[in-house]
C-alpha cells in the first residue's frame, strides 16, 4: 500500500501520516517511508527516514533506493516486528 499527501492528517500545520487510521493494518509488519520524519511522528517506530533524490547528482550515484531494499527485505526476513531494528 501507498499513502501520499491526501492520506494525511494535519495537525498543527503538518503534514502527518498515521497509520492508526488504517485499521486492521498489522503495525509489527509495517514500514513507513518517508523524506520527512515529521510526517512520521505519529509512528516514529514504523519509520526509515529517506533522503530525496538529488537531481543534480548523477543517476548511477544515487544508491538511496538500493539500499533502501537491502535493508526492508533484511528485516522482514530477520524479525518478526520490524519495529525492533528501526527503533
Amino acid at each position: 500500500m501507498r499513502l501520499f499527501r491526501d492520506h494525511c492528517i494535519e495537525r498543527n500545520q503538518f503534514m502527518l501520516k498515521d497509520l492508526s487510521t488504517l485499521h486492521g493494518l498489522d503495525l509489527s509488519r509495517t514500514v513507513l517511508v518517508d523524506n520527512s520524519v515529521i510526517s512520521m511522528a505519529p509512528q516514529l517506530d514504523n519509520g526509515i527516514p529517506f533522503k530525496s533524490f538529488n537531481a543534480t547528482a548523477q543517476e548511477s550515484e544515487d544508491e538511496e533506493l538500493v539500499n533502501l531494499v537491502k535493508f526492508v527485505e533484511g528485516i522482514f526476513a530477520n524479525y518478526s516486528d520490524i519495529r525492533v531494528p528501526i527503533a
